[in-house]
């Protein structure tokens, strides 16, 4: 009876928020509508071409599919692009343990080309991840051989394990963070454009409604000495992540689309800017 009541609670509150108004925040026209949203940009100084797309499909017997986040490290090496994306239906996914199942895909990009894109299901994985001098790349117990053009590898077999100091140059993305700004990718303006609303609280302290605004931010990106004037609406977009590998400049898009009881699916996408 008493989680009957609650979800009345709920529902009430919900109702209630579509009648609140947006909770004083002062909302704000679009500062340059001639600015078309991103991936498109002003005057068309900048095209998109697609280089990779990462696709992982689970089936309803997932049991973890929703909750468990889509890996994504990478690496930054003169005009080289390294990704590795990993993903685990466990629990704790960023423990492994034997015998856990991790899908697994490496990227690597080089002089404006996909050079190489290798998809595998490891069971005896580890979070682990360098590049050698030699440009040898790690990636859990395997090791990728740079003069194979990393069509070989070789196990390894004294990987560090979780709890011990391990020094990695790969730099991880997490989607829910804020954009990583850098100077050729950063922002000049933004706008309230609209709220989010949620409801928060409960138990002793009961609920409450409160409303965050949600920013319409414009960018400026910088490629081959032009700059280029875009736009994300938060209320419908989310954060690309910008990399400059040399000359050129790329950026990653994350999608995921949950179907209910049926599966999901969950996507990186790499494109690259061109003139």
């Amino acid at each position: 009876m008493r989680n009957i009541k609650s979800l009345l609670v709920l529902v009430m509150f919900s109702i209630l928020l579509s009648y609140c108004g947006n909770g004083n925040i002062q909302l704000e026209k679009d500062k340059y509508p001639n600015i078309p949203n991103f991936p498109k940009f002003e005057g068309n100084v900048f095209k998109s071409e697609k280089v990779a797309t990462i696709r992982l499909e689970l089936d309803k017997n997932f049991k973890n599919q929703q909750q468990n986040q889509y890996y994504f490290r990478y690496l930054l090496k003169d005009s080289s692009l390294y990704i590795i994306t990993y993903f685990s239906d466990k629990e704790f996914p960023d423990i492994p343990l034997n015998n856990q199942k991790y899908f697994v895909d490496l990227i690597l990009i080089k002089g404006d080309r996909l050079t190489k894109h290798a998809r595998w299901i490891d069971t005896d994985f580890d979070i682990h991840f360098d590049l050698a001098n030699n440009d040898d790349l790690a990636i859990g117990r395997r090791k990728y051989l740079a003069n194979s053009h990393y069509r070989k590898f070789e196990e390894i077999e004294n990987v560090p394990h979780l709890g011990e100091p391990v020094d990695t140059i790969f730099k991880a993305w997490d989607q829910r963070d804020e954009p990583l700004e850098s100077p050729f990718f950063k922002s000049f303006s933004n706008a309230t454009v609209g709220t989010s609303d949620r409801i928060s609280g409960g138990g002793n302290s009961g609920y409450k409604y409160q409303h965050d605004p949600v920013s319409l931010t414009y960018y400026n990106v910088t490629y081959k000495d032009k700059i280029g004037r875009t736009k994300i609406n938060y209320d419908y977009q989310e954060d690309p992540l910008f990399l400059k590998a040399g000359e050129s400049v790329y950026y990653v898009t994350y999608d995921s689309d949950y179907i209910g009881t049926e599966g999901s699916s969950k996507q990186y996408t790499i494109y690259k800017i061109t003139i």
